[in-house]
């Protein structure tokens, strides 16, 4: 539901009553979240500690997963995504590539951290 308050609209929750929005001097509650659960025993906040530690926990490990795959030279979303979608912002192949080059300028690209196998070596004149 829309609701103006001196010249401005609101996009307000259907269940706050309206005085909250035209008496509150201190601060305007758009959106107010409750808490959907709420433990009174010892056992629901050891359960709830856990539950988020657990999720933080998820979260970190995900994040980070996803971090040394973005990074991995060898990975599919630099050919599957990546280029696809530089080529839907530009259409010019100049754009693009003046886009791939300020990225490896400022390191943003992967890195092979792997080594080379022996066999692509080349030896020249017998001295390398």
């Amino acid at each position: 539901m829309l609701s103006t308050l001196r010249g401005t609209t609101l996009l307000r929750h259907v269940n706050c009553p309206s005085s909250l929005y035209r008496d509150s001097k201190r601060h305007l509650f758009i959106f107010r979240r409750r808490p959907s659960y709420k433990p009174t025993t010892q056992f629901g906040q050891t359960y709830l500690r856990f539950r988020n530690f657990t999720l933080g926990l998820l979260t970190v490990g995900a994040a980070t997963f996803g971090l040394f795959y973005l990074l991995d030279a060898r990975s599919a979303v630099h050919r599957y995504i990546f280029i696809p979608a530089l080529r839907l912002i530009t259409p010019d192949p100049e754009d693009a590539h003046r886009i791939a080059v300020l990225a490896l300028k400022y390191g943003l690209h992967p890195k092979d951290t792997r080594p080379d196998e022996p066999r692509l070596a080349v030896r020249v004149l017998s001295f390398f």
